[in-house]
Parts: structure tokens; sequence; C-alpha cells
């Protein structure tokens, strides 16, 4: 049933995210499929509310359709090593999929880490960062932690 009135609300375009964000009933895996050709952004946001379950799903919806800075505060956000991992790990002849990994770093780097207020997030991310031997980038968010003078005491 809530399944069927997701739909109806996506269809209609009657306040979709709101009924997304805050319905606890519905299938997240039924509406973000449903989601995925209607607008890739509902299907992120019905994929977030799936949580682990969900994982796989709303880091290929989200990497197809360059959503990018919501992905990169979802991983801050859920503070998970082993989902770190797959996003940050390097794939060997994969030239598309290391744009798509660089502009999640990128929007880590800029966007989710300083808007992060809890210790452990930051934590957390350091932590994948350097597990994905990526030190460059560790650098940069030094520098943008320093900045806003929330997380200097990680580095």
């Amino acid at each position: 049933m809530h399944n069927s009135l997701g739909k109806i609300y996506i269809t209609l375009n009657k306040d979709p995210q709101q009924f997304l964000n805050n319905n606890k009933f519905y299938d997240s895996m039924v509406l973000g499929q449903f989601c995925k050709g209607v607008d890739p952004y509902l299907a992120y946001l019905a994929y977030r509310r799936g949580g682990s379950a969900c994982d796989d799903d709303l880091i290929r919806v989200a990497t197809e359709n360059g959503l990018f800075k919501d992905l990169a505060r979802y991983l801050v956000e859920r503070q998970d090593l082993e989902l770190w991992g797959k996003v940050l790990m390097k794939q060997e002849d994969a030239e598309e999929e290391d744009h798509s990994r660089r502009a999640l770093i990128d929007q880590v780097v800029q966007t989710a880490l300083p808007e992060s207020t809890k210790p452990s997030e930051v934590s957390t991310t350091v932590h994948a960062f350097m597990n994905a031997e990526l030190s460059n980038e560790l650098a940069d968010q030094k520098v943008n932690c320093v900045g806003v003078n929330r997380c200097f005491a990680f580095f």
C-alpha cells in the first residue's frame, strides 16, 4: 500500500521528497527502482532511507547521474570503512570510473567534510582515505579543515 501511495506521489509530483524522507513504511528498493526513470535524485533519496541494504544501488544511481555531492555526504554520515572501500579503490582500466572517483573525492574534500560537525565522521573519512592510499587528498582535507577550524586535531 505504501509503495503504491509513494508511486502516486512521485508520478503526480505531490511533494515526493517529503514522502520519501518521512514515510517509514515503503520499500526503499521498490521505490528507488521506480524513481530511477523519473528522477534520479528521488531514487537516491529512496535508497538512502534504505541504508546498507541499498548501498550498491545508491552508489550506482549517484555515480551514473553525477550526484557526487549527495554521495559524499552520505558516505561521510554512514562512517562505514567497507562502503568507503567500494568507492575509493582504484579500478584497473576504468577511465570513466576514475573520473567518477575523482569527482567524488573532490566533493568529499570540498563539501562533505567541511559541513561535518562530528569528529567520528571526519576520523572515519580520514581512515578511509588512508586505506585507499590517497595521501595527497588528505593534505587537501587538512587545509580545508584548518580553514574551518573544526578537525585540525585529527591530523
